[in-house]
């Protein structure tokens, strides 16, 4: 579990960066909105839940919220919301997607390990 942990180092180095990037505003101008949604993006989330995060953030645009808590309980509930719970479910999918050298085959390595340690099977597809 550590080595997940040691591989996503970056990613969380980012996402810490893009909530930074909004720590301590009140609101956020069309321009600073662009530039979060880029962070956001760089930081290896999913597009979806980027979406999903600025749609709901242009509700609060003029409402006095902490943005950089909203974001990151925003993070926290889509992530958990998208993660795999192995009950109910009979299978699932994952696509992992990214440059070269960016660390997908480990990435894919370990996460296969932690499944197979929780006793699920799983299948690893390469696809060009």
């Amino acid at each position: 579990m550590n080595n997940i942990f040691k591989s996503l180092k970056k990613t969380r180095k980012n996402i810490a960066n893009a909530l930074s990037f909004v720590s301590g505003k009140k609101y956020l101008t069309p321009k600073e909105i662009d530039e979060f949604e880029e962070l956001l993006i760089l930081s290896d989330i999913d597009i979806d839940i980027v979406d999903e995060i600025l749609s709901s953030l242009e509700e609060k645009i003029n409402k006095e919220i902490n943005l950089s808590i909203f974001i990151s309980d925003k993070i926290k509930e889509s992530i958990a919301s998208n993660s795999y719970n192995c009950k109910g479910h009979s299978g699932r999918v994952l696509n992992i997607v990214g440059i070269n050298g960016a660390g997908k085959t480990t990435f894919c390595a370990k996460i296969a390990k932690l499944y197979k340690n929780k006793g699920l099977k799983v299948c690893i597809v390469a696809g060009d």
